[in-house]
C-alpha cells in the first residue's frame, strides 16, 4: 500500500511540494508534515474515486506515519537545515521530476545536535554558546548555562524514568527531544528550601566534594546550579540509592 501512496505524491507533486522533497534515499518529510501531506493524498483520492470521509485520512495518516524512519533527520543542504523524517521506497523513481529534488546530507537526530536546529520552536534555548556548554537557557528570572556534563548525565538517567518516559515518549530517543525535554523540566522548577541556607549549602559541597551549589526541583528531578547560573548536573532523586 506505502508503495503506491508513494505513486500519488509523485503524480501528485505540485500539491505536495510544501510538505515533501526528493532526496537520494526517499522522500524527505518535514516535522509536522505528515498531517498536510496525508490531507494532500486524501485530496488526490478524493478527485480520483469518492470524497474521503475525516476516519478515511486519520487511517490514511497512520499509514504514513507507520511507513517512516523511527528515526527524525536533519537535511542538511543548501537552502538551510531541516527537522524530519525518511520515507523510503524498494522502487527507483529517479526518472519522475514532480517533486522537488535537493541534493544534501542526511543526518540522524539520534546521536547529534545540530547549531541550526530550533527544537520545534522553543526561542528561549540558545545551542552551543560556548565550548563548555551544550545550550543556555533564557527564562524569566535569569540565563541559565547547561554544562555538556549535566547534559550528557540526564541523557544517561531521562530514559530509566518511568516518568519522563510517559511525559516525552518518543522524543527522548533524540538529543534534541532530550534538550526540550530538559528545558520543559528546569524552566518549571523551584528553589528546594532545605538547601537554601548558607550552612546547608556548605555541607552539600563537603558532602559532594563540590563547589557552593543551589538546588532546584521538578517531579522528583534536582538541578544541581553552580555560580548562580551554570547548571552543572542533574540527577534524579528517586534513582538515587
Amino acid at each position: 500500500m506505502i508503495e503506491k501512496l508513494i505513486d500519488i505524491i509523485y503524480e501528485n507533486g505540485m500539491d505536495c511540494r510544501k510538505f515533501v522533497r526528493r532526496v537520494e534515499s526517499g522522500l524527505f518529510i518535514p516535522e509536522g508534515g505528515l498531517p498536510q501531506l496525508a490531507q494532500s493524498i486524501g485530496g488526490q483520492l478524493s478527485r480520483r474515486f469518492t470524497p474521503l470521509k475525516y476516519k478515511d485520512l486519520k487511517n490514511l495518516g497512520e499509514v504514513l506515519e507507520s511507513s517512516i524512519d523511527d528515526v527524525l533527520y536533519y537535511q542538511v543542504s543548501g537552502v538551510g537545515t531541516r527537522v524530519g523524517y525518511l520515507l523510503q521506497s524498494s522502487k527507483n523513481r529517479s526518472n519522475i521530476g514532480k517533486i522537488k529534488f535537493e541534493r544534501g546530507k542526511l543526518i540522524s537526530c539520534r546521536d547529534h545536535l545540530h547549531p541550526h536546529d530550533k527544537l520545534g520552536g522553543i526561542e528561549q534555548v540558545t545551542l552551543y554558546p560556548s565550548r563548555d556548554h551544550i545550550s543556555a537557557f533564557n527564562l524569566e528570572n535569569g540565563r541559565y548555562l547547561v554544562h555538556n556534563h549535566a547534559f550528557k548525565r540526564f541523557l544517561e538517567r531521562a530514559p530509566k524514568s518511568e516518568r519522563i518516559s510517559e511525559t516525552f515518549g518518543n522524543k527522548l530517543k533524540t538529543k534534541r527531544g532530550n534538550l526540550a525535554a530538559l528545558y520543559h523540566l528546569f524552566k518549571d522548577s523551584k528553589p528546594i528550601k532545605r538547601f537554601s541556607s548558607s550552612s546547608s549549602r556548605i555541607r552539600q559541597a563537603i558532602k559532594h566534594q563540590c563547589t557552593l551549589a543551589d538546588y532546584r526541583e521538578n517531579q522528583e528531578w534536582v538541578f544541581v546550579i553552580e555560580d548562580g547560573n551554570l547548571i552543572k548536573t542533574v540527577y534524579d532523586k528517586t534513582a538515587c540509592p
